[in-house]
């Protein structure tokens, strides 16, 4: 999923740049219109139609690449999902509840729409028979859980999400760093404003957003440009939709892997410095660095988790333990480390 991640950010971060030069280029031609710059080439850069074209570009691209990234993480989330809880009937209990009636349906958009032209009928079939029938093997169809029928609004990203378990995400959202960093950096808001929003105030971007490609897609007059530096703004905001969408399915994603994937548990730390590096018995294991930790806390059933940035023994800086070891060790991690949690190790 991560790869998903960063393929939309540079999406957008090209966007962004597309936007800032022709900012960029407006200016030059505004500063230069009485040079030896040719008419031509002044009156094509200072049209109203150019700067309509332009917004327009920049409005339908930024929704395609919104509605681009909900479609794939929710896909690659599945299969994902597919790959590390071993039974189907430990999937999570929404994404049970929908499947036939989803996999039904998806059996009609497969000669209705192009965008699901490529799935054959009796792999649908035997996809939900391998569920239906407690087969080992069993394969979610995936796609029956990307269709939609209306724009990506808040609403629909609720009901979006809540198919496939992950409910309340609108709510999620409003409290990620991303979204907090987003309205206090790029939007210029204050945090003692920002305790007084709604969930409705984190999606009036979203919105607007929508209703702005609707009105270019349905070839309706646009009564207001939006200015590039506002364009900009947009496209800030969507980037931090993305993140926050990630890394909450990010979480749910390695939350079921915790639950349904072989691990060993290492036991409560000796002791956790800096809140980084989590001083344990190693019990024999082989940890290399990047593998991944997690820390559970047994009473609040709260999880962390995140990759093993570095490891020392004896204040040695090594690669990976060897399973002959059986002495402290300390892994340096990159999540917040507590005392109270149980740490395990999942094998890959």
């Amino acid at each position: 999923m991560k790869s998903t991640l960063d393929e939309y950010l540079i999406k957008i971060d090209n966007l962004i740049n597309y936007i800032d030069q022709t900012q960029h280029l407006y200016e030059v031609v505004k500063e230069n219109r009485d040079s030896k710059i040719s008419s031509e080439f002044v009156k094509f850069h200072t049209d109203l139609n150019k700067r309509t074209y332009d917004y327009n570009l920049v409005i339908i691209t930024l929704y395609g690449i919104w509605e681009g990234f909900v479609e794939q993480i929710v896909a690659e989330y599945l299969s994902e999902l597919n790959d590390c809880v071993n039974e189907y009937k430990n999937l999570p209990e929404a994404i049970k509840e929908n499947h036939v009636g989803m996999s039904a349906d998806l059996l009609k958009y497969t000669n209705i729409l192009s965008k699901y032209e490529h799935i054959l009928i009796n792999e649908v079939i035997a996809n939900l028979n391998s569920c239906l029938n407690g087969k080992e093997k069993y394969k979610i169809n995936v796609d029956a859980f990307t269709y939609h029928s209306t724009n990506f609004r808040k609403d629909a990203i609720r009901d979006f999400f809540k198919n496939i378990g992950v409910f309340n995400i609108t709510n999620t959202i409003t409290k990620s760093k991303a979204m907090v960093n987003f309205f206090t950096e790029y939007d210029g808001e204050l945090l003692s404003n920002m305790k007084k929003y709604q969930e409705n105030n984190y999606y009036e971007y979203l919105e607007d957003l929508v209703e702005r490609r609707n009105q270019i897609a349905h070839g309706s007059d646009i009564d207001e440009l939006l200015s590039l530096d506002i364009l900009i703004n947009y496209s800030q905001y969507v980037k931090a939709l993305i993140i926050s969408i990630y890394e909450i399915i990010e979480y749910e994603l390695f939350k079921n892997k915790f639950h349904n994937t072989e691990k060993v548990e290492l036991g409560k730390p000796i002791k956790v410095i800096d809140s980084s590096i989590i001083c344990i018995n190693n019990k024999h294991l082989n940890i290399k660095t990047n593998d991944y930790i997690y820390g559970y806390n047994m009473d609040s059933k709260e999880l962390r988790f995140g990759q093993v940035l570095s490891i020392q023994i004896n204040n040695e800086a090594v690669n990976e333990t060897s399973i002959e070891c059986d002495e402290a060790v300390g892994l340096k991690v990159n999540f917040s480390a507590k005392d109270k949690y149980t740490y395990f190790y999942l094998y890959s």
